[in-house]
């Protein structure tokens, strides 16, 4: 099976992506299988969590020691920051739309599921 980097953008499947409840309902996981070609190890560093195969992102809620209040926040692939806010919909959809534009610049489409 050719590499990624490989095949024209035409030839890469889908990208399928699940958004699920959290440990509670104010926790949303966000993951996706990696796909062939890509090094999880570079997920790692931009900020997602590895679980065998897949690579997750998780919107949760901060509690930074230097503000008074907590802030959703949710790893951005594009440049290992973070998305943060103080709604949950609002960050959740940040990370999505960062989600898409990570994959879209590696020649990758999106499905959500």
């Amino acid at each position: 099976m050719a590499k990624a980097d490989q095949l024209r953008p035409a030839e890469l499947p889908p990208v399928k992506v699940y958004t699920r409840l959290g440990d509670d309902e104010r926790e949303r996981t966000i993951a996706f299988k990696i796909p062939s070609g890509m090094d999880p190890m570079d997920l790692l560093e931009r900020g997602a969590t590895i679980d065998g195969n897949q690579a997750v992102l998780t919107v949760a809620l901060d509690y930074p020691a230097y503000q008074p209040n907590p802030e959703y926040t949710c790893p951005d692939l594009n440049d290992g920051q973070n998305y943060t806010g103080m709604s949950m919909t609002r960050v959740l959809g940040d990370c999505q739309r960062g989600l898409v534009k990570f994959f879209r610049e590696r020649g990758y489409t999106v499905e959500f599921a």
